[in-house]
């Protein structure tokens, strides 16, 4: 009976300096994790802060002049976007962007600068749709022949867009179309209007749809 008792007492011991040994050490790491939940899904609803955000897109454009051999006046280029901006809320962010096409050739070979306002009106789970509205200009550094006269245009519009993100920080941003003004089409020294290899593009006078394949970007945005 009293060999029962002690082996009781001996069991009930170890159980509760194993009890004891597993709170010692498992207590901090479940408080760290109650700690950090609350932060975590106050760092994923934070839409708040400042961004920076680099897109690219592909162009293939023809001036409306001809080469020595008959064939359209091509060019093949990518355009790199770097941005930077402020997201005010879950709605709202504001910023300006500058762009850099990737071509060697003169007809082709610009950079523009862009302020804009970002709306997004309309959530999709984690995406986000938005409409982009911004003014831009656009400058030719070597504007040739074709351009002497008039080596700038101008455009004011709306693209839309849709985010999608990959954790607290790091979204994922595609944006497509130009619709509004834009003086690129206009003639330039009678040879060359400018206008859209592959797309849709619309457009009566300076007003436009453009659904140039140059239009659609795709980044990566950082938010703060």
């Amino acid at each position: 009976m009293k060999t029962k008792l002690l082996l009781q007492m001996g069991i009930g011991t170890l159980v509760t300096s194993c009890q004891q040994n597993v709170m010692k050490k498992f207590f901090p790491l479940l408080l760290g994790l109650a700690l950090l939940i609350p932060a975590n899904l106050q760092a994923q609803s934070n839409d708040k802060g400042f961004f920076v955000e680099g897109s690219v897109s592909y162009a293939s454009d023809y001036s409306g002049g001809y080469n020595g051999n008959g064939s359209k006046r091509t060019g093949d280029f990518f355009i790199i976007t770097p941005t930077i901006g402020y997201q005010f809320n879950d709605k709202w962010s504001a910023g300006f962007k500058v762009g850099f096409s990737t071509s060697d050739d003169f007809r082709f070979n610009w950079f523009s600068s862009t302020p804009f306002v970002r709306y997004n009106f309309c959530s999709l789970g984690k995406a986000n749709l938005f409409t982009e509205g911004k003014i831009s200009g656009y400058l030719f550094p070597d504007p040739g022949e074709g351009r002497k006269d008039d080596p700038h245009f101008i455009e004011a519009g709306f693209s839309l867009g849709i985010s999608y993100p990959l954790n607290e920080h790091l979204k994922i941003v595609c944006q497509y179309l130009h619709i509004g003004y834009s003086d690129e089409y206009s003639d330039v020294n009678d040879n060359a209007k400018f206008s859209a290899k592959h797309g849709l593009n619309l457009h009566s006078g300076d007003w436009v749809l453009d659904a140039n394949i140059k239009r659609l970007s795709i980044g990566l945005n950082w938010t703060f």
